[in-house]
């Protein structure tokens, strides 16, 4: 039998500046936590944890996982809490980083490290907005070659901290597939 892991297409943006809305799309297994979703932020934008990352869904007006320290969003996997709304917000320091699942997107995933499809825009160095040049236009683009740098980067972490297993998920009927373990 084959060996697969769900995932979704997700697109991560800016939210709360007038310059528009830089993006990525990336091709990500939803048994990834929450911290790897923040690590795959880092990676795009090179914040260094200046301030606290809290998650929260404005749909339901709840702040589920802000409560969370850092350290626990490591064990807390996005399909727990977003398998209904269709996006959550991020918030860092001043800024405002909008995830959602891209409609019709789910994917059996043969790879255990995020794929970028799409990159636009850049989003603000940490430096700009603490100066608060928020307000800026941004005309520089990621070019192919900056997204092949990018996905080389997210496959080197990811593939050294996870791998398929040979269980297939016990008794979740939404969820079919192989479960994702650490190394």
């Amino acid at each position: 039998m084959a060996k697969f892991i769900v995932a979704k297409d997700f697109h991560i943006e800016l939210d709360n500046c007038k310059y528009g809305s830089p993006y990525i799309r990336i091709k990500m297994p939803i048994d990834f936590s929450y911290l790897d979703l923040i690590q795959i932020i880092k990676i795009y934008t090179n914040y260094k944890d200046t301030y606290e990352w809290d998650f929260f869904f404005p749909y339901y007006q709840m702040n589920l996982l802000s409560k969370h320290k850092k350290e626990e969003l490591g064990n807390i996997k996005i399909r727990q809490y977003f398998e209904v709304p269709p996006n959550m917000d991020c918030i860092y320091g001043p800024i405002k980083i909008n995830i959602g699942k891209m409609a019709k997107s789910f994917n059996k995933y043969h790879k255990v490290y995020p794929v970028a499809f799409e990159a636009a825009g850049i989003f603000p160095s940490e430096e700009e907005f603490r100066n608060k040049k928020l307000l800026k236009d941004i005309t520089k683009k990621y070019t192919e070659e900056d997204l092949k740098e990018f996905n080389s980067i997210l496959k080197e972490y990811f593939k050294n901290k996870y791998k398929i297993s040979d269980e297939i998920y016990p008794g979740e009927e939404s969820f079919y597939g192989n479960m994702l373990i650490k190394k």
